[in-house]
């Protein structure tokens, strides 16, 4: 089942169009949506753009004269830039966040919540609270 995505809307002839996607074609389908790498990391304090990636058909001519078409990777998108607007850190991809102790779901809790940081997470930061920007 697709999860709900506040950067997905549907156009006016009915099709899937992705907000954040900064380089390709804006239109998704539901299994490039079902893959998306923002999805995986399902944080609120992500900032990212995605870059869609097609691989074209390969066409292979053989010497008797047959063509054949040989399908390529269908349509993909992976994050082009990505920060924690928290750590103020680069994130390449679901692995950078996935022990993260700010981590917050994107439909999950108020992010306007106070959020303890442990003075590990941000160098030379004393322990105490942080208050996301409102």
């Amino acid at each position: 089942m697709l999860r709900p995505c506040q950067y997905r809307r549907v156009t006016e002839g009915g099709q899937l169009v992705c907000a954040k996607i900064g380089r390709g074609r804006a239109d998704v389908t539901a299994d490039i949506c079902a893959a998306c790498p923002v999805a995986e990391i399902d944080c609120s304090h992500l900032r990212f753009t995605l870059e869609r990636h097609e691989s074209g058909d390969i066409i292979v001519h053989h010497g008797n004269g047959r063509t054949e078409v040989w399908p390529g990777e269908p349509p993909s998108v992976h994050l082009q830039r990505a920060a924690c607007h928290l750590l103020a850190i680069p994130v390449a991809g679901s692995h950078t966040c996935a022990d993260c102790v700010l981590r917050s779901p994107m439909s999950g809790r108020d992010t306007r919540d106070t959020v303890a940081v442990p003075a590990q997470a941000t160098p030379g930061a004393a322990r105490g609270m942080v208050m996301p920007p409102r």
